[in-house]
């Protein structure tokens, strides 16, 4: 919050956000709820245009040990095929990929509160 706060003083009109499906400020769910709470905030700040993106799983290196992501990771490959309608934009996602949504993003001329899940920050990417 600090830096779009600090963003947004400095004039910047566009603010790209990673946050998570699920993200939802009335979450039982801490997790959920922070990230739902960081969105409506960021919201409430007035960008002309914001991307929030809603990853499932982001896949890739982690300098921290998070052992039930690493379990996530290595199924990753056998569940994205599985996850369908519902369930699909809970899909695994590696981090280039969001990185590289979040640039196509950042190039476009939308305006307004963008929520972005799986298919289109794959999309932003143009794979």
């Amino acid at each position: 919050m600090s830096f779009a706060h600090a963003a947004k003083a400095a004039g910047v009109r566009r603010f790209l956000l990673v946050s998570a499906m699920g993200a939802d400020p009335a979450s039982s769910i801490f997790y959920s709820r922070v990230k739902g709470e960081t969105e409506r905030d960021v919201a409430a700040l007035g960008f002309e245009t914001l991307h929030i993106f809603r990853p499932g799983l982001i896949l890739g290196d982690r300098s921290e040990r998070r052992p039930l992501e690493a379990i996530g990771m290595s199924l990753a490959p056998f569940l994205n095929p599985l996850m369908l309608g519902p369930a699909r934009p809970y899909r695994s996602i590696p981090a280039e990929t969001i990185a590289d949504g979040m640039l196509g993003a950042a190039h476009g001329q939308e305006k307004g509160v963008l929520i972005h899940a799986y298919d289109a920050i794959r999309q932003y990417t143009g794979r």
